[in-house]
């Protein structure tokens, strides 16, 4: 019998006792095609690399022949090549003899047994994440007028157990979550998702707010003033220092929200009317006047902004 051959049983015999209903899927190729990163190593054959720097005009996917196959529809895939030198160095596991296939298939049992415990631990965790973002989505969209018309149903959120990767390939620790937008096509992801629930959840709020201001055509970067105002409100971890601009805006927001809510509340104003002037002035911020089409409402709230108290 072939090593091939023998590799194919292999890992049959390994994956059957893993297969516990009709969704645990399991594919085994042979003499196949695959696209590996150069960069990263990882098989990117059924991925669009969306998130990579390199999407759209990448240079780095090498077509490489492998001779077997594992993939089991979703993170856990497989290459191996039967030969006696490499020809790729990430990617790909060659094997030139037993031993170091009998080596392989007790490392791929080892993995594939810890990996189906982990996932059926984080499906249920992506459930309680997911739900969690459509709350805070709904929370937003309930507080803030210019939020009101957002979709909470199609929130474009991926979840990575594992860290970040930079524009090297390489394990980036400090990137727990970023929010990609290419042309019509948007993306939230939430790297690292299982070891602290809470900070999880604050890296939802972080990036969800990046979508929410982006989707409303306002100003959404890490160092704008509303950005940093709303983080602030909902614990959702600010970190870029902002420029004099912004920082300007952001220290008379801080003055002047409270402010209004304690004059509305003085003038015992209808329901109502704290949020209406709360969000003319946000909107104000979030955006520049020369972009913005109702120049009459962008300068009333900056005359709110620009407003002082005196005792």
């Amino acid at each position: 019998m072939s090593l091939k051959q023998e590799c194919i049983n292999i890992i049959n015999l390994i994956i059957e006792p893993l297969k516990k209903d009709e969704y645990d899927l399991y594919e085994i190729e042979t003499d196949s095609i695959r696209d590996i990163c150069e960069l990263s190593g990882e098989d990117v054959t059924y991925g669009e690399c969306f998130d990579c720097e390199h999407y759209g005009d990448c240079t780095y996917k090498k077509r490489v022949k492998v001779d077997v196959s594992f993939w089991d529809y979703a993170d856990f895939q497989r290459n191996y090549v039967f030969a006696k030198k490499p020809s790729v160095s990430k990617g790909i596991c060659y094997i030139s003899n037993r031993k170091r296939l009998m080596d392989e298939m007790s490392q791929f049992k080892k993995e594939i047994e810890i990996y189906k415990d982990y996932y059926a631990e984080f499906g249920e965790k992506y459930s309680d994440f997911m739900k969690y973002a459509k709350e805070f989505g709904e929370k937003l969209r309930q507080e803030y007028s210019f939020f009101e018309n957002m979709n909470t149903d199609i929130l474009p959120i991926v979840f990575h157990t594992d860290f970040a990767k930079d524009n090297e390939g390489k394990t980036d620790y400090e990137t727990k979550g970023n929010f990609v937008s290419r042309g019509k096509q948007n993306m939230i992801n939430t790297y690292y998702c299982m070891e602290d629930i809470e900070r999880t959840k604050q890296n939802i709020r972080h990036e969800l707010l990046h979508y929410f201001l982006y989707m409303s055509d306002m100003k959404y970067s890490d160092d704008n003033a509303i950005f940093h105002y709303l983080c602030g409100i909902y614990d959702a971890h600010a970190y870029k220092e902002m420029g004099e601009e912004e920082q300007g805006l952001y220290d008379k927001l801080i003055f002047v929200i409270p402010e209004l809510e304690k004059k509305c509340k003085e003038l015992n104003c209808k329901d109502g009317a704290f949020n209406a002037n709360r969000d003319v002035v946000l909107i104000a911020v979030g955006n520049d006047r020369e972009d913005f089409s109702n120049k009459e409402l962008f300068d009333y709230g900056m005359k709110l902004l620009n407003m002082t108290v005196k005792e």
